[in-house]
């Protein structure tokens, strides 16, 4: 992207694997020329900055008196548009546990979460994972819009179920 200074923003995601074998710079090169836009010059010269890996897990998710939701209970790379509904799904969720240490303050409540969370996300974590992953294998993501694009009723019943509530 242009800016109306002249300069460029160019952001993206390459694969960790892709960042060993080759700089930043070089990976924007070829994704720019594949796309046929205007290639800027001095990519080499940009100061590159990078992200934390898109998907997270914390080592844990609950101690006493503390539940962690939505993005800081870990999350899966932001492709499908699910972690809005999964945190507020998580955050309805924990609701239960939180009253019971409202009431029971001399109690330890936080071992339930982890479970209650793992039940509630755990598929669709899953299917998300497994669509990150394929949409990595060119050959698979090629094969995916080919067939998707000639019968677009296949995806309706990932749809009709991503789009159900938690």
């Amino acid at each position: 992207l242009q800016l109306q200074d002249g300069r460029f923003d160019i952001a993206a995601a390459f694969d960790p694997g892709q960042l060993k074998r080759a700089s930043p710079a070089e990976l924007a090169r070829a994704t720019i020329d594949q796309s046929g836009l205007p290639m800027p010059t001095d990519l080499d010269s940009l100061k590159w900055l990078g992200t934390p890996p898109l998907s997270r897990t914390p080592n844990r998710i609950a101690a006493r008196r503390l539940y962690l939701v939505g993005d800081a209970a870990g999350y899966v790379e932001p492709f499908t548009g699910e972690g809005m509904a999964w945190a507020l799904a998580s955050g309805k969720a924990v609701v239960a546990i939180v009253e019971r240490d409202l009431l029971h303050i001399d109690r330890d409540h936080s071992s339930i979460w982890p479970a209650e969370h793992r039940r509630l996300l755990r598929r669709r974590q899953w299917v998300c994972r497994l669509m990150t992953r394929s949409l990595r294998r060119p050959l698979l993501a090629s094969l995916s819009v080919f067939a998707l694009a000639r019968l677009p009723s296949l995806a309706t019943p990932y749809l009709s179920w991503s789009n159900r509530a938690p």
